[in-house]
């Protein structure tokens, strides 16, 4: 299946970009995304642009004011992410096909050339391994919180993934795809509608398995409708 990146202007019809092409399940995968106002939304996959929709791009998304959730992004009860999710970052900005490209050939690296620490307003290298904070790097406060009747779980080091985080080898969080998440609570700096900013999300995913259902890996969206704001997920493309 396809990975997808969907935003909305008005709360009842989405902009998307989909990958062009299908990702495996069972390997990891570095996936970003970049939307810029009125121009483009791009999604590349393992540092390569992979896909772009220049079509009716709108001026704003419509809201984006709620809880950042990893693993879910609160519409549907039936879409809990089944997998693993490392290194989560977003900036205020849309990042170069070549800053993506560095950081993707460059895991350590915290910022691409030519990017200020102002503009990574969100890293999560989940790294913790114990506990149910998941930090973040960024300086800007916006740690999430292990969420659901049976939280994340926490993997010890892992050789599997093919970068480091920057402290020994990245602890993937696994999401069972039932009711577990991380939750980042609504924010000023992950506020893309009141900063009238572009913006960027990358990390890394482990998908364990692809069953037909559209399996939401970070979303800021409303609970009910008008499901406003955005969402990335892979299977396919609904509401």
């Amino acid at each position: 299946q396809k990975l997808d990146f969907l935003v909305s202007s008005d709360g009842t019809s989405y902009t998307a970009v989909r990958t062009a092409s299908t990702v495996l399940s069972n390997s990891w995968v570095h996936v970003t995304t970049t939307w810029e106002a009125s121009t483009s939304l791009k999604i590349y996959i393992d540092g390569v642009l992979s896909n772009t929709n220049t079509t009716s791009i709108p001026v704003s998304l419509m809201n984006n004011s709620y809880s950042t959730l990893f693993g879910h992004d609160d519409d549907d009860a039936s879409r809990w992410f089944n997998g693993k999710i490392s290194d989560v970052r977003i900036f205020n900005t849309a990042l170069s096909a070549d800053n993506i490209s560095e950081l993707y050939s460059n895991p350590n690296l915290v910022l691409p050339t030519g990017i200020s620490g102002s503009q990574l307003v969100g890293h999560w290298p989940l790294t913790e391994s114990v506990g149910t904070i998941a930090h973040d790097g960024s300086g800007n406060q916006n740690h999430g919180t292990l969420s659901g009747s049976t939280i994340p779980e926490w993997v010890s080091g892992s050789t599997t993934i093919p970068q480091l985080g920057g402290k020994s080898y990245n602890k993937p969080m696994v999401f069972d795809g039932s009711d577990d998440y991380i939750s980042v609570g609504a924010t000023g700096t992950l506020d893309f509608i009141s900063n009238n900013s572009d913006f960027t999300i990358g990390l890394w995913i482990y998908i364990d398995e692809f069953d037909g259902t559209s399996r939401r890996f970070l979303g800021n969206r409303e609970v009910t409708s008008p499901y406003d704001g955005y969402t990335f997920n892979h299977g396919r493309l609904t509401n």
